[in-house]
């Protein structure tokens, strides 16, 4: 029994023995992995962390803002963090990261995400996305325009200057590409200068800015609208000479300034404007002679230059302007003959002439512009009997030749009876 027992001990504790072993083996080992050289203990590393959230971010096609990033990432070790950056949709916009900044660059009018990583030393990292809105470079355009020509006290600004899409302010339509195409606020108690950024809307096709309260000059950059077709300024207080740029308008087709303070000559530039066919620079103070370069006009079908202080003589290449229904001069200080060369203006119904210092007789060849609704001659200097020919002015429904020194109707039954079917108003002849 002894000799087993003694056993039995001998056993246990070696079974002891060797659990102290294994223990003391465990402890070590995990004292060897927290004690490193010089009795320093090792930190498990920390990953970054997000903090806040970076707020959405608006940029311009073309142009590009950035963000600041330090404040966005922590590191609980302190470490020093790198960035990346990527954008869900590069046709949109695109971003890169210098140091502890992120620019986003807008390429596309539209919106996207950009997701931002911050990493540190070991690997570990975190990540924070915002949203980024890309709008038309004709965005910044049009704010500039409102703030220049006091836009809080429009008639309606519905939406300007707010994050609505831009064809949802108030006389704007835009393409599919979100370009401005048109920009209409006439009559919308606009005040103030035009901004020169107006020139800015590349794609704009129809400005309308009519009878409103607008002062200064005509930028010269509105010449930089390359796709306008129709510009409309009339009823202003717009002042100093018509920009010669606009001559460089080359699919304009309307171009009405009628109604302001503008003066200096007619620019011969805007016989440029091959596509042109409306025409109004009446009732301003433009001074000069009438342009010969305005008979490049092919295509025009209206020339009012009413209502100012135009000098010289008509000039006879107006004859060439095959498409002219109406010519209007009347009002100016118009010297010399009339030219026989409008006797070729075979479209025209209306022709204004009137209170000018037009001397001479009635050149014949008026009476071969067979579709004449209106003839206004008064108050000139004419003298003569009014041609026969006149007698085949079938059309002919206005005539009015008073007020001058002796030019008079012929005095005779042919022109009784043609007399008869229009409205007149002058001397028969003795």
């Amino acid at each position: 029994m002894s000799v087993n027992c003694r056993r039995k001990d001998t056993h246990r504790h070696r079974a002891h023995g060797a659990l102290r072993l294994a223990f003391g083996v465990s402890v070590l080992a995990a004292v060897s992995a927290s004690v490193v050289g010089c009795g320093e203990t090792a930190v498990e590393p920390q990953p970054p962390v997000a903090v806040g959230d970076i707020a959405g971010l608006t940029v311009c096609v073309g142009s590009t803002d950035s963000v600041d990033l330090a404040g966005y990432f922590s590191d609980p070790d302190g470490d020093v963090l790198a960035y990346t950056a990527t954008t869900s949709d590069t046709r949109v916009a695109t971003a890169s990261v210098s140091e502890t900044a992120v620019a986003v660059s807008g390429v596309s009018h539209g919106t996207t995400d950009v997701t931002v990583t911050a990493t540190d030393p070991d690997g570990l990292a975190a990540t924070q996305a915002f949203a980024v809105t890309v709008r038309s470079a004709d965005w910044g355009v049009l704010e500039i325009l409102y703030d220049a020509l006091d836009g809080d006290n429009w008639d309606n600004n519905t939406n300007w200057k707010t994050d609505a899409p831009l064809d949802q302010w108030d006389g704007v339509l835009t393409d599919a590409d979100g370009h401005v195409v048109v920009l209409s606020l006439s009559g919308n108690s606009l005040a103030g200068e035009i901004p020169p950024e107006l020139g800015d809307l590349s794609n704009l096709n129809r400005l309308d800015l009519a009878w409103n309260e607008l002062t200064g000059e005509i930028p010269s950059e509105v010449g930089n609208l390359s796709n306008l077709v129709y510009l409309n300024l009339e009823h202003n207080s717009l002042t100093g000479e018509i920009p010669s740029e606009l001559g460089s308008l080359s699919n304009l087709r309307s171009l009405d300034l009628y109604d302001n303070s503008l003066n200096g000559e007619i620019p011969s530039e805007l016989g440029n404007l091959s596509n042109l066919r409306y025409l109004w620079l009446d009732d301003n103070s433009l001074t000069g002679e009438i342009p010969p370069e305005l008979a490049d006009l092919a295509n025009l079908e209206v020339l009012y230059i009413a209502g100012s202080s135009l000098s010289g003589e008509i000039p006879p290449e107006l004859g060439d302007l095959s498409s002219l229904r109406y010519l209007r001069l009347s009002g100016n200080s118009l010297t010399g003959e009339i030219p026989p060369e409008l006797g070729e203006l075979a479209s025209l119904e209306g022709l204004h002439i009137d209170e000018n210092a037009l001397t001479g007789e009635i050149p014949p060849e008026l009476g071969d512009l067979s579709n004449l609704v209106w003839l206004r001659l008064e108050q000139n200097s004419l003298t003569g009997e009014i041609p026969s020919d006149f007698l085949n002015l079938s059309s002919l429904y206005h005539f009015y030749w008073d007020d001058n020194y002796g030019l008079c109707a012929p005095n005779t039954n042919e022109f009784d009876d043609w007399l008869r079917g229009i409205s007149w108003r002058g001397p028969r002849c003795d």
